[in-house]
C-alpha cells in the first residue's frame, strides 16, 4: 500500500480550487434577479357596462407577443422578458387602447385590466315637436321624455311638466295639481302603461290628484300623451282631462 504525502502548498492549492468550485457553482444555480420571464394576464371590459370583450386582440408593440382575449375578456401573455412595454388592444366596433405595462418586480405575474369604449359608427338623431297623437282631432299633446328632462323648474316632476300645456293651470308653487279648463284636480285620469293609477305624487292631498312631490322618476319615462278633453272613450268617463305615461324599455341582455 502505498501513502502519498501532500506538502502544505499543495493543500492550499486543492482548496482554492474547491472554493472556486464552490463559488462558480454558487452563480450557475442562482440565476440572476430580473432575468426570469413575466407572465401578462388580464381581462378585457366595456368601459360603461363592463361586460367581458371576447375577441379582443392584445400585442406588446415592438415585440412578436400577440394574445386574443376569450369568452371572459380574458388573456395571458407568457414569457415576457423585464422591460417597460405599450401595450395595444384592438376589438372590431371598439376604440383602440394602448396600455403601458412595467413588467418588473418579484412577482412573475402581472395581472391587467382594460375597458374598451365603444366607437358608434352611426348616429341618428330626430327631433320632433310638440306632435298630436292621430285618434285625436284637437286637445291633445304628445310630449317626448327628452324634452320633459330638459325643461327648467320642474323639479323631475311629470305633473309640473304638464302644467305648462296651454289650458292648465296650477293651485301654488308648493303642489302639483292640475287644474284643466277650470275642473277639480280630482277629475283628472293618470295611466302608467295603459294601467291606472289614482295620482303621480307622494303626500296627496284629500280630494286631489296631486300632491307635493313626484311619484316617478323622469329617467323611466320615454312619452307622455296629455289630453284636456276630445279623448278617445277607452280613456273612461274623466271630466277634466287624461295623462297617460308611457315608460322606456329596459335592456334585455343586461341589468
Amino acid at each position: 500500500m502505498r501513502v502519498q504525502h501532500f506538502s502544505g502548498r499543495s493543500k492550499r492549492s486543492i482548496h482554492l480550487v474547491l472554493l472556486f468550485g464552490l463559488v462558480l457553482g454558487l452563480f450557475v444555480s442562482v440565476p440572476a434577479r430580473g432575468e426570469e420571464p413575466y407572465d401578462l394576464k388580464g381581462r378585457i371590459t366595456e368601459k360603461l357596462s363592463r361586460v367581458p370583450v371576447p375577441g379582443a386582440g392584445v400585442s406588446i408593440l415592438e415585440t412578436k407577443f400577440f394574445a386574443v382575449a376569450g369568452e371572459n375578456g380574458e388573456f395571458v401573455i407568457k414569457n415576457v422578458l423585464a422591460g417597460t412595454y405599450q401595450m395595444m388592444i384592438e376589438k372590431d366596433g371598439y376604440i383602440p387602447a394602448v396600455l403601458k405595462v412595467s413588467a418588473s418586480g418579484e412577482k412573475k405575474e402581472i395581472f391587467i385590466e382594460a375597458a374598451l369604449e365603444t366607437l358608434k359608427k352611426e348616429v341618428t338623431v330626430t327631433a320632433d315637436a310638440f306632435s298630436r297623437a292621430e285618434t285625436v282631432a284637437s286637445s291633445g299633446q304628445l310630449l317626448s321624455g327628452t324634452q320633459v328632462r330638459t325643461l327648467p323648474g320642474i323639479f323631475e316632476d311629470v305633473s309640473r311638466a304638464i302644467q305648462i300645456v296651454p289650458g292648465v293651470a296650477s293651485s301654488g308653487d308648493f303642489k302639483n295639481d292640475l287644474i284643466v279648463r277650470g275642473g277639480s284636480p280630482a277629475e283628472n285620469l293618470f295611466m302608467v302603461d295603459f294601467i291606472q293609477v289614482p295620482g303621480l305624487s307622494h303626500f296627496g292631498s284629500q280630494n286631489s290628484s296631486g300632491g307635493s312631490v313626484g311619484l316617478l322618476n323622469m329617467s323611466l319615462v320615454r312619452d307622455i300623451e296629455f289630453y284636456t278633453g276630445g279623448y278617445p272613450a277607452y280613456f273612461g268617463d274623466k271630466m277634466s282631462s287624461v295623462t297617460r305615461i308611457s315608460l322606456r324599455e329596459g335592456s334585455r341582455s343586461r341589468v
